[in-house]
């Protein structure tokens, strides 16, 4: 996996720590710091998404993709809310599955 982006934030909750990463993912760390994974990683779509202007033009956002993740947060249930930094703004929740 890839350094981070543009992070913005970090939340913990037990042995993860969640990154949410201006270019449009969010990523999940061990209590080592490793990545786990990255949420939304699609580079092509980071690209589209970094361009100049494109967090105003919500026409052209793809549902279940993230545009310019600022802030992200666990719940007490281990679910992760994400706010997004674009015209309209943004939250989304992304429910845990055990």
């Amino acid at each position: 996996m890839d350094n981070f982006l543009f992070p913005a934030d970090i939340d913990v909750k037990g042995e993860l720590m969640l990154v949410p990463d201006l270019g449009a993912r969010i990523t999940l760390l061990d209590k080592e710091d490793k990545a786990i994974t990255h949420l939304g990683d699609d580079p092509e779509w980071c690209k589209v998404a970094l361009r100049k202007g494109f967090r105003r033009k919500r026409d052209q956002w793809k549902a279940g993709r993230f545009v310019h993740p600022h802030d992200a947060c666990f719940d007490k249930d281990g679910n992760i809310f994400v706010v997004e930094w674009v015209s309209t703004g943004r939250v989304a929740k992304l429910r845990k599955v055990s």
